[in-house]
């Protein structure tokens, strides 16, 4: 949800005189960081089932009340930024919470868990190595423990433009011959940056 989503769906749920002082910030165009005191004084937890999931993120993370079973239980339902940020943030969730969990991530935020999670192992990053795509795909040939060369060498021709300019440069196992094959696929600026950049032999 976006600002504006998030700030309607709340006014159709929060109601009520305890409520007040919360929807007249929320009519006010207040932010978010505002909010969530207000929200957690007037004791908006007992809504906690139909938070979004930023909001089950936000409040996880510093409110009273909230039981671990109720973290466990909303980590399980959650997607996105807001499952790696959970995943990451709240002490509650264990290892193996996280790896089976890691399957239902993509793009940035898989890329990120596989970076940054505790309890993804190099064989559970080297199964999910070739999901990845673009600007993320040449972060984790980077960052990933357990991604061989090979596997970067099998990638290499999936990458355009900056992310192959880029992995020509700083991945290892790309050899020179590699590069030389890649060389006219880019264009411009990256053209121009692989010609006095790339090692491509004599």
């Amino acid at each position: 949800m976006d600002y504006d989503e998030q700030r309607e769906y709340a006014l159709n749920l929060f109601h009520g005189d305890k409520y007040s002082e919360l929807r007249d910030a929320i009519e006010a165009g207040e932010c978010f960081n505002e909010l969530v005191p207000l929200a957690k004084k007037s004791g908006a937890i007992e809504y906690w089932n139909q938070f979004p999931d930023e909001w089950l993120y936000r409040a996880g993370c510093g409110w009273k009340g909230i039981t671990d079973d109720m973290k466990i239980k909303a980590f399980n339902r959650l997607k996105g930024e807001w499952l790696y940020r959970t995943g990451y943030s709240w002490d509650e969730i264990t290892d193996e919470m996280r790896i089976d969990a890691f399957s239902r991530l993509e793009g940035e935020w898989l890329y990120r868990a596989g970076h940054y999670w505790s309890g993804i192992t190099d064989d559970i990053r080297v199964g999910s190595f070739n999901r990845l795509e673009d600007e993320c795909l040449y972060r984790a040939g980077c960052d990933w423990s357990g991604i061989t060369d090979n596997m970067k060498i099998g990638s290499f021709n999936r990458l355009e433009d900056e992310c192959l300019y880029q992995a020509g440069r700083y991945w290892s196992g790309i050899t020179d011959d590699i590069r030389v094959g890649s060389f006219n696929r880019l264009k411009g600026e990256w053209l121009y940056l692989a010609g006095c950049d790339w090692s491509m032999g004599e």
